[in-house]
Parts: structure tokens; sequence; C-alpha cells
């Protein structure tokens, strides 16, 4: 018996010679190495089947075991994949999960006997079957811990829902509240921004009361595009309802809180203890809370986030009657600390407490303070990521605050480094400092910086009026161990400072002129944000290894490989195996249009679109139909928005069954939708056999309005 490779050494001369049958029984005259076009719909013939029959056979011998994900992968990996699969709750998740269920007896089978997968429940108003899809999540999740997700205001629907989700309410470990839909324009628009957070606590209050006990719960989130904000005692917004006069009883076993805003005196509101508080997000201003720390000891993440605005000098300078407190706040377990507020006196104070125990640090500070920042940084023997925000605000603080320990030495656990200019808050100019004692502070900073973390591997600067590569360079040329680099900002001028990585793997750049400067043996990613093709490919043209780049087509950039009459650059993309186009242009009718230069590696495309009725994708198509050659080794296609399909179609038939053996089968295509008409053929010549194709009419837009209007037909993605 014939071994494996026999066969298919057998299989693959018997493919070739249907396929020049094919060929000369088709072709057009003045073209031998194409097929004639077909001008409407019609059958394959008896050799196209057996050309079928034996691309069955190769595929069998190929791929002898099944390539359904369930049947392939071990279980916990296909589950896996089906979670990244979902939308969020509150696009579908519950529906796209049934509808995963109908893909085979098989799936059906895997995802139903996967209780984790049902374990979001999802109480939406504007949605006719929630209450079904509640009720089914609730029996499929069985005894596994849930999470509940209510959009808010509450409806009448809330009342039904609440009766069927009772009796599992010693399940809830996760409540988050929602905004209005956006599809209800007269209860969105209405809902009034100015008591945002008392009405989400008012309905926080009815779900919690509904439920009974909440034990359970761990975790509360406000998902609203408004925080929840706990008023101060005794205040209540006219026309609403007063709060419990015994305060809110929240959870006693909260470990999560996110998205919330304390006021002064805002724990006096709940009857309820923190004391297992693990992971706090807030927008409260950080003067207000930390008195609060006191009632938090198990905290292990702080996020502080907005206010951006500063009020006055006074208000982020220490004020003369400012005293150290006298016990520290306790919080010997903090990890994390983020606090993107304009800098205040009391953040000394708590890094001073914290500092030891810090593996993670995001800061805004103003350059003023950078002695004190690098003398705090020296105590934070464990940091892994540090982020720093510089604010050329005037700020002072007790000089007894200030200072290094004298104790410089290297901290080699932290990997990841990132600082860029403060651009969120509005500053008077009174209150700004001096740019010349910015600089040299940055200067400072940066060289200590250097000698604190030799070991960085991830690095995020963005560019500024202060942070200039001048001062930046140098401090990269030290990272010897850096594998990824992004770096940010437009500005102007620059000089050329040549910079050795000789580790660096990925790299994302938006200013055309430092490309020159960086020299990279070892990159395999360039994300290209520039608008200048020549750098980028003298760039590419150098750096032999590179694999993946990821570029923007601008209607003003001067991409010469926009041009028909562009030659080709076999040497500047020689080993580029994924390409990611993203279109962008002005709002005109003139838009770049796409010819591929050769990519003899190029396996995948991508393009995504941030215009309107772009036709990139066709572009594409034709190009390809035209220049297959240009992409030897094409695999792959990933579309942002729908080419025309006879092109499509076309470009296929003429790639997947063209004579030249080196050209590579495109087998697979992503595109917003497919027409149901249309899936069968398409997904045929995907596998590299010939279809009957449809007729013109079909292929035309008139033959798809119906599917291009059918909102459940697109894929959509989320961030």
């Amino acid at each position: 018996m014939a071994s494996v490779t026999e066969q298919l050494q057998a299989l693959e001369q018997n493919r070739i010679v249907l396929l020049e049958r094919i060929h000369a029984a088709y072709a057009v005259p003045a073209r031998t190495d194409i097929l004639e076009p077909q001008t409407g719909h019609q059958s394959i013939s008896d050799e196209q089947k057996a050309y079928n029959a034996i691309m069955k056979e190769i595929s069998l011998l190929n791929a002898p075991i099944s390539c359904d994900p369930v049947e392939v992968l071990p279980f916990e990996i296909f589950i896996g994949c089906i979670q990244l699969a979902l939308p969020v709750p509150e696009r579908g998740y519950t529906t796209s999960l049934l509808q995963l269920t109908m893909v085979s007896t098989r799936w059906s089978q895997a995802i139903m006997s996967t209780p984790t997968l049902w374990a979001v429940i999802s109480v939406n108003n504007d949605d006719a079957d929630s209450l079904a899809m509640i009720t089914t999540s609730l029996q499929l999740s069985r005894d596994t811990m849930i999470s509940l997700m209510v959009r808010i205001p509450l409806g009448d629907e809330w009342n039904e829902a609440s009766e069927v989700i009772l009796p599992h309410s010693n399940r809830i470990q996760r409540i988050i509240t929602l905004s209005p839909s956006a599809s209800d324009p007269f209860t969105f628009m209405n809902f009034n921004p100015v008591n945002q957070g008392y009405i989400n606590i008012l309905e926080l209050v009815k779900i919690l009361g509904s439920l009974g006990t909440t034990s359970s719960v761990d975790s509360l989130v406000s998902g609203t595009v408004w925080r929840s904000s706990m008023p101060p005692p005794g205040y209540t917004p006219h026309s609403l309802p007063a709060l419990p006069p015994g305060g809110i009883k929240l959870p006693q076993n909260l470990c999560y809180m996110g998205n919330w805003e304390f006021q002064l005196d805002s724990l006096k509101h709940m009857n309820s203890s923190f004391s297992n508080l693990r992971e706090l997000h807030t927008t409260a201003f950080i003067d207000v809370l930390l008195p609060m720390l006191y009632g938090f000891p198990q905290l292990e993440a702080l996020f502080l986030s907005g206010p951006d605005e500063v009020l006055g000098p006074g208000d982020i300078s220490q004020p003369s009657n400012y005293r150290v407190p006298q016990r520290p706040y306790g919080l010997k377990r903090l990890r994390t600390f983020h606090c993107t507020q304009p800098f205040s006196h009391t953040v000394p104070t708590l890094l001073g407490q914290v500092a030891t125990n810090l593996t993670e640090l995001c800061l805004r500070v103003p350059y003023r303070l950078v002695e004190f920042l690098i003398g705090v940084l020296e105590d934070m023997s464990r940091l892994q990521q540090l982020s720093l925000i510089m604010s050329a605000l005037i700020c002072e603080i007790d000089s007894a605050l200030v200072g290094s320990n004298g104790t410089a030495a290297m901290i080699p656990t932290l990997w990841s480094l990132a600082f860029r200019d403060d651009k969120g808050v509005a500053v008077d100019d009174e209150m700004k400092d001096d740019p010349s004692y910015c600089q040299s502070a940055f200067e400072y900073l940066i060289s200590a910086l250097a000698m604190l973390y030799p070991n960085v591997k991830v690095a995020h600067i963005e560019r500024g009026p202060i942070i200039e590569w001048e001062i930046v360079a140098p401090f990269l040329a030290d990272m010897q161990y850096l594998r990824s680099l992004w770096i940010t900002g437009r500005y102007q001028p620059m000089y050329e400072i040549n910079v050795t990585l000789p580790e660096l793997e990925t790299l994302r750049i938006r200013q055309d002129n430092i490309l020159p400067s960086i020299t990279t043996p070892k990159l395999l990613q360039l994300t290209h944000d520039g608008r200048s093709f020549e750098m980028m490919e003298e760039f590419c043209c150098n750096h032999f290894p590179l694999q993946t780049l990821d570029t923007g087509y601008w209607s003003n950039s001067d991409h010469e490989w926009l041009d028909p009459g562009h030659p080709e650059y076999p040497i500047a993309f020689m080993h580029i195996q994924n390409l990611h186009l993203r279109i962008g242009g002005a709002l005109t009718n003139t838009y770049p249009t796409i010819y591929l230069v050769s990519f003899p590696s190029l396996i995948k495309i991508v393009i995504s679109e941030s215009v309107q009725f772009s036709n990139q994708a066709t572009f594409l198509c034709l190009s390809l139909l035209y220049q297959p050659e240009a992409c030897p080794r094409l695999q792959e296609l990933e579309f942002g928005s729908l080419p025309e399909w006879d092109c499509l179609f076309l470009m296929l038939e003429r790639r997947n069954f063209h004579r030249n053996q080196l050209l590579s089968r495109i087998s697979k295509i992503s595109v917003p939708f497919v027409p149901y008409h249309l899936r069968s053929s398409l997904s045929t010549l995907l596998r590299g056999e010939f279809a009957a194709r449809p007729c013109n009419y079909d292929l035309s837009i008139n033959g798809t309005k119906e599917a291009l209007f059918d909102a459940s037909m697109y894929v959509v993605q989320y961030a």
C-alpha cells in the first residue's frame, strides 16, 4: 500500500493535469493563463467535478483529523475561544451564545454543559426576550456564581426579572449597573446628568432590596456613563426620593468597587463595612478620599481618576495648617496605586507609607517635584510598572519630604516604563512653571531613571514641548533589554541622534523623522502612524527580520505605492508576512487607492478604514486579480468594508486555479458579512474547489441589498 506521501504526490500530479485540461477548455483565447469569465449562472463541468474530488482527497490526507475546534482542541481551550468570541453582555452576550449552540450538535452539547458560559445575567429593558434568556441562563449556570448586569433606570421588566432571580440571589457575585440604552432616546436624553450619581444610588438600593440576601456579592460596578456619586448627609435632589434613613446597606463582603465617587462624610450613608475591600476605582478627589482609607485595611489596588480641573494654587500646594497624620493609613497590602488627578499635598505622605510594597505606580507629578519623585522611587524596590504624567504646574511641598535616601541601588524588577507631558489640565499662565526649568528637571529625572531601571523591556514615550527626542534618545540607548517601544507625539523640530536597540522586537512610531535615527537589528513588528512612505521604506530596507508592518494610508500622504507606476521594491518588503493597512482621508471625494508592490513573503493582508463609502477592498481585489504574482504566498484577507462581490469572485477564481503552482491559494477571508446565497459558493472557492458561480444579479448590490440593511448579518467587534 502506498504511503501518504506517495498518495499525495500522485494526487497532485492528477490535479495539475486536470487543471491544465480545464484551462485549455475555458481559457480566454488571448490569455491562456486565466479562465474565461462566466457571464451568468453556470454549473461546473465533469472535469471540474473530478478536480474537486481530488482536492477533497488531498484535504483528507493532509488533515486526516477533523477541523472542528470542538473536536481538535482540548475542551478548556475550546471554551476559552468561545468566551473570546462573545460580545460584552450589554451588546447581546446571551443571544450570541444561543446562536453558537446552533452550529452543530457537538457545539450545543459543549456550550450547554459549561455553566460558566451562562453565568452572565443581563436585565435589559429594551429586549423583548430578556426574561426568557434570564431563565435559560439561570438554569444552565447551575450552581456557578453569577454576574448580574442591570440597565437603569429600572423599568417594569425588573419586577418580573427580580422574581426569577430571587431564588438564585445566593449565587450573585457581581452587580453591574448600565447606562440607559441609546436606542431609547427619550429615556437617555431625560436622564438628568445633574443628579446622575444620586439616581444610580437610588436604583442600586432598589436592586439590593429586591434581591434579599446579598452576602455572596463581592463586586459593585457602576457601568454607567456617569459615576455613582455618594451625596453628603442630608442632601436630597429636588423631586427625587430620599435615601433610606438607616443608610445604604451594601454587601458586607465587598472586594471590588468600580467607578464610584465619594464625597465628604459619604461613609455615613453606608451601613456597611469595607474591611474586605481589595480594589477601588473612584473619581473622588484624593484629599477627600484619604481620610476614609483607615476603613480599607485590605485594599490592594487604588485607582483615582479625574477631576482634571485645577482650582488654584492653594488647592494644590500644601496648606500651612496641614499635618502628617498621627497614625499611618494601614494600607500594608496596597500593591497598585494609580492617581491621574492633579498632584496633591497628600500624595507624598501616602507614598511614603506604601512605597516599599508597591509593584505598580501611575502618578501625575509636577516637574518641580522631580527630586521628591526620585527619592520615593528609590524606596520602591519591588516596583514593576511605572507611568509618569509630568506637569508644568507650579507646586511646593514640605522640604522634609524631599530628597534621596542615599541608597540609589538598581531596581531590577521594573519592566514597564511610560512618561508623557500633561495635557489634561488647563493651567493659568501664572500657575505654569518656567519651560527651561522643566526641561532641566526632566533631564535630571531621565538620568536617574536610567540608573534605577536597567532592565526595562516595555517603554511608551509621548514626546512634547519638554520631553524631546534629544533628551530621550540617550536614555533609550541605555535600555539594552528593551523589547517593545512606543513613541508618540508630533513635535518639530528635532535633531537626529542615532540609537541602537539590540533586543527591540516591536516598534510603534508616529513621527517619520525619528525612523532614520533608530537601528533595531532584531525588529519583527513595525506600526507606522506617520505619512512618509519614503522614510518607512528606507527603514524597512535596513531591517530585514521585519515580519509585520502596520501602516496608515492617508489622502494627503506621500505614499508612492499608491501610484500604479510605482516600481517594485523586493528588498524593502522581502520578509513582510503580515500587512495591516489603515485607510484614512479628509472629508473629500479623494481617497487613497491601493496598488500592491512586491511582497514575496506576505501571508495576510488586513484593511481597516476610517472613511465611509470606500472601495479599498475592491481595489485590492482588482490589484490581486491583475497582479497575482505580487503576493505569491498570500493566504488570508481581512476587509473592514465590503468588496464588490463579482470582483472578489473573479479574483478567487483566477488566484486559486492559477497555472502558476508557486501561487498560494487564498483560503480565508474576513468581511463584515456574506449574504446567504453567496456563502456556499464562496466557501467552496476558499477550499480550492470549483463552484457554480452565482448569476450576475446575485453578485450585484441589488441582489444583496436585503442583507446589506439587515443589522443581524454584520460581524461586530468590541475592544
